[in-house]
């Protein structure tokens, strides 16, 4: 490559990273997992499974020499819950920060300082900008959450390619109101950045059993990638 120019036939493919899920992987395609050097969201309701998808993301990324990171703007990561999913937490970075800004500025510098690593914001919902944290309770911030994603998304996409970087965010769906199906939190730039879109659902009314006994959920998930979707059945 000169002066950003090449032929369309020298374009890179900086290969996946594994979800983990032999099922999930075959529903992905030819990439087998998570694309390198993009976004990825994960989306779903409360307890389905979107952190631990990306545990084991984290895993299989080890597995290969992947220096990752985890950004736990909720508060939430649980140390016994990433052995369990068999990732090594002693080489797992975690960030947590007080505010939005800083937390995505840190995530952005992660990003811009490493080549070959992975970053998960765990999650996008779980951020509050610092306008928000020196308001009272009464007080809100429009818009706040989807402006700074926007810009961080902006700065960080260019990295992701030239580093062979990747970066999963953690997401809710919510129902549109303006119209028919789902939309994500986060506006725009959160729908139409990300090049893979998984978006994570129980199968009512059906469980996976040993006997008797009730060992797992049935986990649909649905998958939107290059512009198609398309939905199939996974086990967690």
């Amino acid at each position: 490559m000169k002066d950003g120019i090449m032929f369309a036939s020298q374009d890179e493919d900086f290969g996946s990273i594994s979800t983990g899920l032999p099922t999930l992987n075959r529903i992905l395609g030819e990439t087998r997992g998570i694309p390198i050097g993009k976004v990825s969201v994960f989306t779903g309701n409360y307890s389905v499974g979107k952190s631990t998808l990306a545990l084991f993301c984290v895993r299989e990324a080890q597995k290969k020499g992947i220096d990752c990171l985890w950004a736990d703007s909720e508060m939430t990561f649980s140390k016994q819950h990433a052995k369990d999913s068999g990732v090594n937490i002693e080489k797992l970075k975690l960030l947590r920060k007080r505010y939005a800004e800083e937390l995505l500025d840190s995530v952005e510098d992660y990003l811009t300082e490493n080549k070959n690593v992975l970053a998960v914001l765990d999650s996008y919902s779980g951020l509050c900008p610092r306008k928000e944290m020196e308001k009272s309770n009464e007080g809100f911030t429009i818009a706040g959450k989807s402006r700074l994603i926007a810009k961080f998304f902006r700065k960080v996409k260019t990295h992701l390619y030239f580093n062979q970087n990747t970066l999963i965010v953690i997401n809710h769906q919510y129902a549109n109101i303006m119209g028919h199906g789902q939309i994500l939190a986060g506006g725009d730039s959160m729908q139409k950045t990300p090049s893979l879109w998984i978006d994570l659902a129980y199968k009512s009314g059906v469980a996976l059993k040993q006997g008797d006994m009730r060992i797992g959920d049935v986990i649909i998930s649905t998958v939107k990638k290059n512009e198609n979707r398309r939905s199939k059945i996974c086990k967690m």
